[in-house]
């Protein structure tokens, strides 16, 4: 639309120009207004590119960080509990299992030292955390490399006595508890879960 108008506006210019010279004349500045139109369409403007610096620097353009899977994709994993339900107060014990179900060696990524290498966090039936086994530990940030030859497991145990991160027992109930493969600063880390009844007796379990 605009090239058709600069052609009227040109042609309504040049009327006054001697027939000889009218046609290269003509030509020579539809190609300039031509150009000039097409670069213009095709330059952002100011207010596009000043949207999307805005939009960078406030994190609202960049695709939201997901959490880094530390699990191959030949290894499986999952949680396993001394029991699915328990009396009130009484101990669990919590292990995450991983195992290298390919016929390749692998190595798992994970962060921390020997000791914080992994995580168990329990969450209540709406999915507020209740108890994390790394609760206000400073973390050390150094990865390190586990290797996994082909059908070999690793096995990482944790206790809980059924009270949360302030020391007071929890109430009866339905609760999830999650296997994290390193602390999960980085986002939602699960690997593994499993349900863990707690029963206000022994004989309602």
């Amino acid at each position: 639309m605009a090239l058709v108008s600069a052609r009227s506006v040109i042609s309504r210019r040049t009327s006054a120009i001697s027939p000889p010279y009218r046609s290269t004349f003509m030509r020579s500045v539809i190609h300039v207004a031509t150009v000039f139109v097409l670069m213009t369409a095709c330059s952002p403007t100011q207010e596009s590119a000043s949207s999307s610096t805005s939009s960078t620097a406030s994190g609202l353009a960049a695709a939201p960080e997901t959490s880094r899977q530390r699990v191959p994709p030949t290894v499986s994993a999952k949680v396993e509990l001394s029991k699915a339900s328990a009396p009130l107060g009484e101990p669990v014990t919590i292990r995450l299992v991983l195992r290298n179900d390919g016929a390749r060696d692998t190595e798992l990524n994970v962060v921390g030292s020997v000791e914080q290498r992994f995580d168990v966090i329990v969450l209540d039936s709406v999915g507020r955390e209740v108890w994390s086994r790394l609760h206000l530990q400073d973390i050390d940030l150094g990865r390190n490399v586990l290797p996994m030859r082909a059908g070999d497991s690793l096995v990482f145990a944790e206790r809980w006595n059924q009270r949360d991160n302030g020391g007071r027992l929890v109430s009866p109930g339905w609760y999830q508890v999650g296997g994290h493969l390193s602390p999960p600063s980085d986002g939602d880390s699960t690997i593994a879960s499993a349900r863990l009844r707690v029963c206000v007796r022994a004989r309602d379990c």
